[in-house]
């Protein structure tokens, strides 16, 4: 058996596997156990120079926050 012929067996095999045990399906909250949230259970940072309007959301119970590789620190006099 070639090379190519190996790893299509092997992805063959892992493809067997994965549906043999179901994991495609698996529930990916099981184990954790829902609890409401508030603002007074975080604390908000956002990068220095940018307002917190920008980076934070909060609409029909939803929170969205964006956080960029390139972000400054939420302090200008964090070496963070």
């Amino acid at each position: 058996m070639d090379g190519h012929g190996k790893s299509s067996y092997m992805l063959l095999v892992c493809l067997l596997i994965i549906t043999s045990f179901n994991l495609c399906e698996a529930d990916p909250t099981h184990g954790f156990t829902e609890m409401p949230l508030t603002k007074a259970d975080f604390e908000l940072q956002r990068p220095y120079n940018v307002p917190l309007e920008e980076r934070y959301s909060y609409e029909n119970g939803i929170y969205k926050m964006w956080v960029y590789a390139d972000d400054k620190p939420h302090d200008p006099n964090s070496d963070t």
